[in-house]
């Protein structure tokens, strides 16, 4: 149990880098994604291949380049920073999709009569678009949130001290090594079960309304 403890001091640094770089990939995702959609060529084009690069691009190559490769003006991110923002941008790529994703999932009527009404951009999207495709956008970021909580495995390898750091310790320490990664992959299956549970219950409605959506059938029409 003293190696449980030991490796569960560590996790709050690995939610902090999973909570971290999934805002940080919300924040790039939101433009990215609304120059996905875009009538302008040109902002389609730049933003399909942010996506195509961050997407093809491996994390763990792409923690190397920002912890050994970045530096601005002699500045050059520590250990924590660099998996921030590689993970970061790395699901950025993801999510601007499940963003697209979601808004494209709306009928294209319901734009129509929005726009049919003469409603502003804004009320048109807090009103009208964003309530019917946050369902589906919930559900494509916490599922790849579920993705992250694992990626954030690959810090330990740049001197971020993580639940995976920790055990590395341990292990180099003489502790007995399928103990410690038994307990540690404990940790991160139970972060996973959690938002794996947090999306069914965000799915939950959508399914309900899915459900109270298909007609009755009649024994007469059966027959």
């Amino acid at each position: 149990m003293n190696v449980l403890w030991l490796l569960l001091q560590s996790l709050p640094t690995t939610i902090l880098l999973w909570g971290a770089s999934q805002l940080l990939g919300l924040l790039l995702a939101i433009p990215v994604a609304s120059a996905r959609m875009s009538n302008n060529r040109v902002l389609r084009t730049v933003a399909l291949w942010w996506i195509e690069i961050f997407r093809g691009i491996p994390t763990l190559v792409l923690l190397f380049i920002v912890f050994f490769g970045l530096s601005v003006n002699g500045f050059s991110p520590d250990s924590l920073t660099a998996a921030v923002l590689a993970l970061g941008f790395s699901s950025s790529g993801y999510l601007a999709e499940s963003i697209r994703a979601g808004f494209e999932a709306v009928p294209r009527q319901q734009t129509e009569a929005a726009m049919a009404l003469s409603l502003p951009p804004l009320v048109r999207l807090r009103k009208v678009l964003l309530p019917q495709a946050f369902p589906v956008i919930s559900e494509g970021v916490v599922s790849y949130s579920i993705h992250l909580f694992k990626e954030t495995a690959l810090a330990s390898l740049i001197g971020v001290v993580d639940v995976m750091a920790v055990a590395y310790y341990l292990v180099e320490r003489g502790v007995d090594g399928p103990t410690v990664f038994f307990f540690a992959g404990a940790i991160y299956l139970l972060g996973c079960l959690l938002l794996a549970w947090a999306a069914h219950l965000l799915g939950r409605p959508r399914r309900n309304r899915r459900v109270r959506a298909v007609p009755a059938v009649r024994k007469s029409e059966v027959v």
